[in-house]
């Protein structure tokens, strides 16, 4: 099973996932620390990969537009659903991209980095 986000494919080529705990480290002026627990913030993921075509380009931009929640789809199933909070994409100078038979050999290729917040 091909990586996928909302159906658009990406071939990943790393995922870091982010736990953050709240913590407040307060210094009194007699010195030591005092440590005060807000709570967590859900799990962030953050994907580096590639897409081809300006459609899945187009398709990971309206992600981000409308407010969605969509699923990460991995080899090992689900990984994550949630919003994309931020989309980077950088065209690659390429010449021939051969790595979707189903589009056009003159098909631009993008470095992709996607931030999804985990909605659990």
């Amino acid at each position: 099973m091909p990586w996928t986000y909302n159906s658009i494919r990406i071939y990943v080529n790393e995922l870091n996932d982010t736990d953050i705990q709240e913590v407040a480290k307060l210094t009194p002026f007699g010195g030591g620390s005092i440590y005060h627990v807000f709570g967590y913030q859900d799990p962030a993921t953050k994907i580096s990969g590639i897409i081809v075509g300006l459609d899945d380009r187009d398709s990971l931009r309206a992600c981000k537009e409308d407010g969605g929640i969509y699923e990460l789809d991995t080899p090992w199933g689900v990984w994550c659903s949630g919003y994309l909070k931020q989309l980077t994409s950088k065209l690659q100078n390429s010449y021939c991209q051969t790595m979707r038979a189903d589009l056009p050999d003159d098909s631009p290729v993008f470095v992709v980095e996607l931030e999804i917040y985990n909605e659990e």
